[in-house]
């Protein structure tokens, strides 16, 4: 039986103290009271018990995911770590494009220091090297970035913080007008109307303002 209006919280038994959330092999004799919690005491009154079904697993479950395209923009002094924690997460077969500045002949050396693991002992991931600078346009548009599932733009460690921001920003707004462009096979001018937000003005201040400062932090 069940109290559709009453919540049961425990037990008085005959002669003794109240028992709350009694145990489930607890036996119950005639004269035991039940403690309840409801409105009044002739609000509720017992009731039979539903009959539930025995609940069942999806027949279906979901697929394991497949394998991922991740682009990996800038350059970080714990690349290694990060590349490590990726691959033990991913399906096989997925690809990691790393866009940087750092010459490809030396990452596999950088990613050692530290007795890290190198890039050749990974498992699931394949690295896909590509020299070039994250902020210009020319050195994104080579790049396949309408099919990437995912884009991580680091910050410039060599930089100051405000110069690191204002550089990623000027990534994140290249590579998105980039993907907008080709995702809707038109001019960068005809997507900015569809996306204002990444306008070609902005795109281009924000890119020269980028280039601007790291020439002063060069020079200086």
């Amino acid at each position: 039986f069940m109290f559709p209006d009453a919540v049961p919280l425990g037990i008085r038994p005959r002669g003794r103290e109240v028992v709350l959330n009694p145990p489930d092999d607890m036996v119950y004799e005639w004269g035991d009271e039940l403690l309840v919690l409801a409105e009044d005491d002739d609000s509720y009154e017992p009731a039979d018990a539903p009959d539930l079904d025995e609940p069942t697993l999806p027949v279906d479950p979901l697929p394991p995911p497949g394998p991922e395209r991740m682009l990996f923009c800038g350059w970080r002094r714990d690349m290694g770590d990060m590349i490590t924690e990726l691959d033990a997460s991913v399906a096989p077969g997925s690809s990691l494009w790393i866009l940087a500045p750092v010459p490809v002949s030396e990452r596999e050396e950088k990613v050692e220091e530290g007795g890290r693991q190198g890039l050749s002992g990974l498992k699931n991931l394949t690295p896909i090297h590509l020299e070039g600078n994250p902020t210009l346009r020319r050195d994104l548009d080579v790049l396949p970035l309408e099919t990437f599932h995912s884009v991580l733009i680091l910050a410039d460690e060599a930089c100051d913080m405000q110069s690191a921001d204002s550089r990623s920003l000027a990534t994140l707004l290249l590579v998105r007008d980039i993907q907008v462009s080709r995702e809707n096979g038109k001019a960068s001018a005809s997507a900015s109307s569809a996306c204002p937000v990444y306008s070609p003005t902005s795109v281009a201040a924000a890119a020269a303002s980028a280039a601007a400062e790291a020439a002063e932090a060069a020079a200086g």
